[in-house]
């Protein structure tokens, strides 16, 4: 911004900017000249903002008929058709047309991270979440498609497990906002640069009155996330997850901090709705938990409960926020994985024989957080996790569980740790 009176101009184009195309983030900048100028008082109604200018995707571009007809085509004669969506498919508020497609034509449905909450993960079509934080099923499925229709979906390293996922043999229709997404990771038979809500309502029409092949993630072996090691009287996190997983209600929300605690959400907590599951879109980013479940919890209606599942590395680099939420009396429930390491650094160390040198001395993270006005406790099994779990729900505040979990756990799992290595032949 250059001058004071341009604020509203400039303000109108920032959010056009940002619900426009692929919805995200917009810096705008204000020199501190500019900022302490004097401005029209009140502002001069240049612009005139209504609810459309808050709102997202501003506009919905829909797929052109050639590629609806072939995409149609492909699926219709598909043999093992799959359904993966990714954060578009939320961005777009798509969840019910692609559900309503995958219903109608029994393709069942895997999802990124992002995607989480496309379709009901109890529903018999749900696979889980696919990759390398996903589920054994979500990548079997994703393994063994003959067409994947990918919505909304970029396709990264961690869905694709570095793109080894889909392969050159498999048929992929790619569907995005972003025309640049469309085979940058791979070969793609159709592409559709369009809204996923567009595209999926357009092949469910399209599809119409089909004969639907009958669901067949049955043939697949396996269930849940990865293996996990003894954890030598410590909390196992997928337990945890799944004591989590129970107590959640349908419309509760779960927030997971960046590296493995968004795996342990991702492939060990099911999610029934969606915009029921936050976690960051990219890799890394630990810390940014803290912050972001407080912007969360100020977004969402007060009924519905939400907790943030974060290691005890991204704690570290937030913890600070628990002030806030403390200060603000916001219901909050944390939860902190605290294996007293940067375990995705450690078992990397430990792989390759080196010394260990991303470990922690032990933090009483429920101290702190009584110190800092809030509720806290440390437990030390599940049954006691367990309980602790109700009090936090139930307690109004900010209330922080310290569990100490196995160091060396890991939720990440690889496409040797499926049935047959994950090999396409097992499922024809």
């Amino acid at each position: 911004m250059e001058t004071a009176d341009s604020l509203e101009l400039v303000l109108a184009q920032a959010l056009r900017v940002a619900t426009g195309g692929r919805p995200g983030p917009v810096v705008l900048e204000i020199p501190e000249d500019v900022f302490s100028a004097e401005a029209a008082d009140p502002p001069s109604g240049a612009v005139a903002w209504g609810p459309a200018d808050f709102a997202y995707p501003r506009h919905r571009s829909a797929p052109s008929p050639d590629a609806v007809e072939q995409a149609a085509a492909l699926l219709a004669g598909a043999e093992r058709p799959l359904i993966l969506a990714g954060g578009g498919v939320t961005f777009s508020d798509a969840s019910l047309a692609v559900r309503a497609l995958a219903e109608a034509q029994q393709i069942p449905v895997t999802t990124s991270i992002s995607g989480k909450g496309t379709i009901d993960e109890t529903s018999p079509l749900a696979a889980g979440a696919a990759g390398q934080f996903g589920t054994v099923r979500g990548n079997a499925a994703l393994r063994a498609a003959d067409v994947v229709l990918v919505l909304g979906c970029k396709l990264g390293s961690l869905t694709t497990h570095s793109w080894q996922l889909p392969t050159p043999g498999q048929a992929v229709i790619h569907a995005d906002v972003d025309g640049e997404e469309i085979g940058r990771t791979g070969p793609v038979a159709v592409g559709i640069v369009a809204d996923a809500r567009e595209t999926a309502n357009a092949l469910a029409q399209a599809l119409a009155g089909r004969t639907p092949n009958g669901n067949w993630l049955d043939s697949l072996e396996g269930e849940g996330g990865a293996a996990q090691p003894d954890p030598a009287g410590a909390i196992p996190p997928h337990l945890l997850a799944d004591v989590l997983g129970e107590a959640l209600r349908e419309d509760d929300v779960l927030v997971c901090d960046a590296s493995l605690a968004s795996g342990w959400g991702a492939a060990f907590v099911p999610v029934r709705r969606p915009r029921s599951f936050i976690a960051p879109r990219g890799l890394a980013g630990i810390g940014w938990g803290g912050g972001g479940v407080v912007g969360a919890r100020l977004a969402t209606p007060p009924d519905r409960r939400m907790v943030l599942l974060t290691g005890d590395g991204a704690w570290g680099y937030c913890l600070s926020e628990f002030e806030t939420a403390a200060r603000l009396g916001l219901d909050l429930t944390y939860i902190v994985l605290n294996n007293a390491a940067l375990a995705w650094i450690t078992h990397i160390e430990a792989r390759r024989e080196q010394p260990l040198r991303s470990l922690f001395s032990d933090v009483d993270f429920s101290g702190v957080a009584r110190a800092m006005g809030g509720e806290g406790e440390r437990v030390t099994n599940l049954e006691a996790f367990e309980v602790a779990l109700q009090t936090a729900l139930s307690t109004p505040g900010p209330y922080l569980i310290d569990a100490l979990t196995a160091q060396d756990a890991s939720p990440i799992i690889s496409l040797a740790d499926l049935p047959d290595g994950g090999a396409r032949d097992a499922y024809t």
